[in-house]
């Protein structure tokens, strides 16, 4: 019976984690052989349940699955790699050493990844979520949360609500998603995307080579080093170029075929921003580039959807 439990927790707290990647499920493992971490090869430890109220556990020397319950639990994972369900209430659910899975479930809750390559959850609430060390993958779910990668190169996904994202040192993936969300990649060469919901995002590269990827009314800075900007032909509004550098920097237009199939760019003052160009697809504003007087049609690429570029919403 506490094997079938830990298996069940197991797929829950993997189930709750499940969108962060789209190769998770090349990920899983099947059942059988040694569990990783245990020295004793008896597989993974029998599942720890908390109660409905405030619990304090800690996982063992083996794989562990431990499922918080109700309560604003405190949940700690040992060595192996371990599964943690937070539940109900707002919880702290801290890594370790090994690849852990940690999802918070509903409520505001903590989660540190700890080392190791981890997988973390909010779920639904303001969450707190730092990765740790590793490469890790991180979804903040709905609520207004903050999630912090740490060393090593992370995937940070901020989901519903206005959400903060810092990528660390390395080069990192972050996604704010709906909301109006403010994503900083900090130094390494980082990957940054606003979101087409319409709320307007702060997205900054930071140091290194970084890509942006602006909605309508984001505003991007790519800080130093050579960087890519990218806005779209069918996002609603111009997405807005604070910093960009002709000497260093390219802007990239990407258009969906079949609503442009021989599209133009073309350069024009803008109207709104005084000394800004706005940069128009087929006569539509697109991006609106700052403080940049010697942009040319040469510091511009057409990119057409499907073509290493995001396809536009259905």
């Amino acid at each position: 019976m506490l094997m079938l439990l830990a298996g069940l927790l197991g797929l829950t707290a993997m189930a709750a984690v499940a969108d962060l990647s789209p190769d998770t499920a090349e990920e899983e493992e099947g059942e059988g052989g040694d569990a990783p971490g245990d020295p004793g090869g008896d597989g993974p430890e029998p599942a720890i349940e908390g109660t409905p109220l405030a619990d304090i556990l800690s996982g063992g020397g083996g794989d562990d699955r431990i499922d918080g319950g109700g309560g604003d639990d405190q949940i700690h994972a040992a060595w192996g790699d371990d599964a943690i369900l937070g539940g109900p209430g707002e919880d702290a659910l801290w890594g370790a050493q090994g690849n852990d899975t940690l999802a918070g479930g509903d409520g505001d809750d903590g989660l540190d990844g700890g080392e190791g390559d981890d997988r973390l959850a909010g779920g639904a609430g303001a969450d707190t979520v730092a990765a740790g060390a590793g490469d890790d993958r991180a979804g903040g779910g709905s609520g207004n949360d903050s999630l912090t990668g740490g060393a090593g190169s992370d995937t940070l996904s901020g989901g519903e609500g206005e959400d903060s994202l810092h990528g660390g040192d390395d080069g990192d993936s972050l996604d704010g998603g709906d909301g109006q969300d403010v994503l900083q990649g900090g130094k390494g060469d980082d990957t940054l995307a606003g979101g087409d919901d319409g709320g307007r995002d702060f997205l900054n590269g930071g140091d290194g080579a970084d890509s942006l990827i602006g909605g309508a009314t984001d505003w991007m800075t790519g800080g130093a080093g050579a960087d890519v900007f990218a806005a779209a032909g069918w996002q609603d509004g111009p997405a807005i170029v604070a910093d960009f550098d002709p000497a260093l920097d390219r802007l990239e237009i990407r258009y969906d075929p079949e609503v442009h199939p021989d599209p133009r760019l073309t350069l024009e003052p803008s109207a709104t921003r005084p000394g800004a160009v706005c940069v128009l697809l087929d006569g539509h504003p697109v991006a609106e580039v700052l403080a940049a007087p010697d942009l040319t049609e040469a510091h511009l690429a057409l990119v057409r959807a499907g073509a290493g570029a995001a396809a536009p919403p259905a």
